[in-house]
């Protein structure tokens, strides 16, 4: 709103599609936070979408931004978002777009942001959530404790406790097969487990997030089939699609959209659909 750029850098393996969902992402978590888009963009945020899988580049001081890679960007409608191998396909894009707003927009106790009163909501709720064992949770190894200490250390607990409720909140860990949600590090896999064992990290959701998804979901080109925006137990991509409002199928195959109880906008491609 003031004028002024959020960032979005991205090297030639990043996809259109990728680059234009990270970007629709940002939008939707900052619809009708003009404050909290104005510190971003004052505090020059920028994502930086690099090529292949975490840890592959070491960016140089003069380009450090939140990183995002190829390998962690899902598009919907594409063979990793239809899979349920969250450990060759798991879609880091919100959290590390939400770690970029939490940072340089709603701010944090080490820095403080446009939105203060929802980092100290959060804050409440990421104590609450460790007091009760429900992040991480009791059966947590060695090495999840040694990452929390160096949250601790680093002043990022409630950074990640956030992305771990706003990925179960969207159905990102429901398909999970292992307990909870985030490789089992917090105890709620789906958005009811959210609001029945974290109700302090489910009134945060409710206070500052969308329930439903409204950016435009741009269908993978290679997709074929209907793509479904319903719940549907045995398809269970849909623990994400759910959430859904509107899609635009692209490419040319002869694929088809099948809605939900929200008032959809579906797209068609250049195929029959």
């Amino acid at each position: 709103p003031n004028g002024k750029e959020i960032g979005f850098y991205a090297q030639q393996i990043i996809t259109d599609d990728q680059l234009i969902r990270a970007q629709r992402i940002l939008g939707f978590f900052l619809e009708g936070k003009d404050a909290v888009a104005n510190q971003m963009a004052n505090n020059n945020a920028h994502m930086m979408l690099l090529n292949g899988a975490d840890g592959d580049i070491e960016l140089s001081e003069s380009l450090q931004g939140q990183p995002l890679y190829e390998k962690e960007m899902i598009t919907e409608g594409s063979v990793g978002y239809l899979s349920s191998d969250l450990k060759t396909y798991r879609d880091a894009s919100f959290e590390e777009i939400l770690h970029l707003m939490h940072d340089y927009g709603i701010g944090t106790a080490s820095q403080p942001g446009a939105d203060m009163v929802f980092s100290n909501q959060v804050k409440a709720a990421q104590e609450n959530a460790m007091a009760q064992r429900l992040w991480p949770t009791s059966n947590a190894d060695a090495s999840t404790l040694k990452w929390i200490e160096e949250l601790r250390t680093e002043g990022s607990l409630s950074q990640e406790y956030l992305a771990s409720v706003l990925d179960s909140y969207y159905g990102l860990w429901q398909l999970y097969a292992e307990p909870g949600g985030m490789w089992g590090i917090y105890s709620a896999k789906s958005r009811a487990d959210v609001q029945n064992q974290d109700p302090l990290g489910y009134a945060a959701m409710q206070d500052f997030f969308q329930p439903n998804l409204t950016y435009m979901a741009r269908i993978d080109a290679g997709f074929n089939g209907t793509f479904s925006l319903q719940l549907d137990n045995n398809l269970s991509y849909t623990y994400k699609s759910q959430y859904l409002t509107n899609a635009r199928l692209t490419g040319s195959n002869n694929s088809n959209l099948m809605g939900n109880a929200r008032e959809n906008q579906l797209t068609g491609n250049s195929g029959a659909n």
